[in-house]
């Protein structure tokens, strides 16, 4: 009796160390991608390009596939999948695309044949871009808050590399809206617009564009752009050219008020004195003034 418990707790002692020997080992050797192609960086020749993930276990097949993931410039690309070993090649099913940013995941749900998962997601980025320099816009005309007189001004926008005039048409827009052609120059780095019709006056214009807007190669603008110019609006303060008293008779007491317009003449007549005469004066603003009692 006494040797069969002895028996038995052996065993229970080997089971324990056989168990935490197993978990070391497992704790050493996890479950994850060691190696993959095309590598990251740069690829000029797209039409050659080999995805592949290698394996440091036997993967869950099923389950390796579910949490993969591709994508071209955040859209979703489409494939199969083809097993030699622990090895995994992915075939696209359309040629992959210059000037494309692509992302390989895989989630850390992802498990080998034992139920071990990976301790991490896996990420690899590869390119078929030429570059990597966004755009950016150089200079703005009008600039901001600009007041322009020419009401059949042209607005330029000048960037640091080459867009697409299809590009301007989609994600350049005016508040209030204004129709108009754009044109390219400069090689494509200077937009021109020329407005359909001439700016209203004494109006308030918004120009905008968002991050949507690309280069040739398709890469987006780094940051949102907005800007403001108005158009026609006088913006001097009103002043005294001179004053003429018409009549001879009494003293006149006014005051003034500002009011919108241009240059004037206004005669101003005030009775004054005991006997209530009437006295005229004129005078001459550099713009509208209201003139009162």
């Amino acid at each position: 009796m006494k040797l069969k418990k002895m028996k038995f707790k052996l065993y229970i002692f080997l089971l324990i160390v056989v168990g935490f020997s197993s978990c070391d080992i497992l704790r050493f050797s996890p479950f994850e991608v060691t190696s993959w192609t095309p590598g990251g960086g740069y690829h000029s020749e797209h039409e050659n390009i080999a995805v592949s993930l290698v394996f440091s276990h036997e993967p869950d097949r099923a389950s390796v596939e579910k949490y993969f993931s591709l994508t071209g410039n955040g859209t979703r690309v489409r494939g199969t999948f083809l097993w030699e070993g622990r090895k995994l090649k992915f075939s696209f099913l359309a040629p992959p695309e210059k000037n494309t940013d692509y992302v390989i995941t895989i989630s850390a749900d992802a498990h080998d044949t034992e139920g071990l998962s990976m301790d991490e997601a896996f990420n690899g980025e590869f390119t078929t871009r030429t570059g990597e320099t966004r755009p950016a816009l150089v200079s703005c005309y009008p600039s901001m808050y600009a007041d322009i007189s020419d009401l059949l001004m042209e607005m330029k926008l000048e960037f640091s590399i080459p867009v697409p005039l299809s590009a301007l048409y989609d994600y350049v827009s005016f508040t209030p809206s204004m129709q108009g052609l754009w044109r390219l120059e400069s090689g494509g780095k200077t937009a021109v617009f020329t407005p359909a019709e001439p700016w209203a006056k004494n109006s308030r214009y918004e120009i905008r564009f968002s991050t949507s807007l690309t280069d040739n190669n398709g890469m987006n603008i780094g940051n949102d752009f907005f800007s403001v110019f108005t158009t026609g609006i006088d913006r001097e303060k009103p002043h005294l050219l001179y004053a003429r008293r018409i009549s001879k008779d009494g003293e006149a007491f006014f005051s003034l008020r500002q009011t919108e317009a241009t240059r004037e003449h206004r005669n101003v007549r005030s009775k004054t004195g005991a006997g209530k005469k009437t006295t005229d004066y004129r005078f001459c603003f550099q713009s509208r003034w209201t003139a009162f009692p």
